[in-house]
């Protein structure tokens, strides 16, 4: 009975230790992500390059992993060939982030046809708004397709598709597409002191938001100071609103300014680093897997032993992922 007592005061106390630090552990996640993509977006803006940019590997880089009402389709030697059955067909590009439009006016295709068509931008400010069709492009074999203004659309898009007619049995070979800034945008000094053009918190309301949006150059990228608060979820939630009006702002953590930009000039200074191969990932999952099957294996036959070895191993994974900021977004088999 005294040993039952002693346990499960132990496991309040545990308890009662552990909340705080996984709260605090949320919050310093929350502000190391939002340090490392605002170093990023600065970084990105300084050589005077898009957030919003596609290259087309694979199936994984368009919406739903193919061409919808094409004949047939493949990637190959990074790009993307559709073989046209006569009929429209549309490519979605994926976005994670809601594209502006305001500061990223113009959209740049890379692709070319072996006959004559025409190509319409599609685009919708919500997921569950009508789609808005831009108007048609000629398409003229041996051409590249260029830039293409995107006044036609509102200020910012959740949703972006590129609708293609061609005659059947022709291709469209699309090599990248990148939404471009207007003439005139400026470049962040990134050596000059940080910049910081408005402060936030989580009692920023939305017509607030929707000031800053109205009266901010938009030859420039914002950059708003987020200031500490005490839940992460209300600061998510405080990220969502501003990326509906400001998509194109960079969020700074009030303690992380000086991080931040120190990040974002080392990131401009030195070319971007490889992603490790895939096979390596596979490797380090095949060795997770054997520490798993091995734990069951032989496993301690004390419970006080084994209790904490199966605690750390199956904590092992999810706090890698989510602490190690590893998700891309994608989901796939590894």
């Amino acid at each position: 009975m005294r040993r039952s007592a002693i346990s499960l005061v132990a496991a309040a106390a545990l308890i009662t230790v552990s909340v705080p630090c996984l709260l605090r552990l949320a919050q310093w996640r929350f502000d190391i992500h939002l340090r490392d993509t605002a170093a990023r977006s600065l970084a990105l803006a300084a050589h005077g390059d898009s957030p919003w940019h596609w290259r087309f590997a694979d199936a994984r880089d368009i919406v739903a992993g193919r061409v919808f009402d094409a004949g047939s389709f493949d990637f190959a030697a990074d790009a993307l060939t559709v073989r046209s059955d006569g009929r429209a067909f549309e490519i979605g590009l994926p976005l994670p982030l809601t594209a502006d439009l305001r500061r990223f006016p113009q959209m740049d295709i890379a692709a070319t046809v072996d006959a004559p068509g025409h190509l319409a931008i599609v685009a919708a400010q919500e997921l569950d708004q009508p789609a808005m069709h831009g108007p048609p492009i000629d398409l003229s074999p041996g051409r590249s397709i260029g830039p293409i203004a995107l006044t036609a659309f509102p200020d910012t898009a959740a949703m972006l598709r590129l609708r293609v007619e061609l005659p059947r049995g022709a291709q469209l070979h699309l090599h990248g597409v990148t939404l471009e800034r207007a003439a005139g945008a400026l470049k962040p000094d990134l050596d000059a002191p940080a910049r910081i053009d408005a402060t936030i918190d989580e009692q920023t309301t939305n017509g607030e938001l929707a000031a800053l949006a109205e009266n901010f150059d938009v030859r420039t990228l914002p950059n708003l100071r987020l200031m500490p608060g005490a839940n992460p979820n209300r600061r998510r939630s405080l990220l969502a609103r501003v990326r509906a009006q400001l998509p194109a702002a960079i969020l700074i953590p009030a303690d992380e300014v000086g991080s931040t930009f120190a990040r974002a000039r080392a990131l401009a200074r030195t070319p971007a680093r490889a992603v490790l191969p895939d096979r390596i990932a596979w490797l380090a999952l095949v060795a997770y897997i054997a520490a798993l099957l091995a734990a069951r294996r032989y496993a301690p036959r004390r419970s006080e032993r084994r209790a904490p070895l199966e605690a750390v191993l199956v904590s092992a994974a999810p706090i890698w992922l989510i602490a190690g900021d590893h998700f891309s977004g994608r989901l796939d088999a590894l």
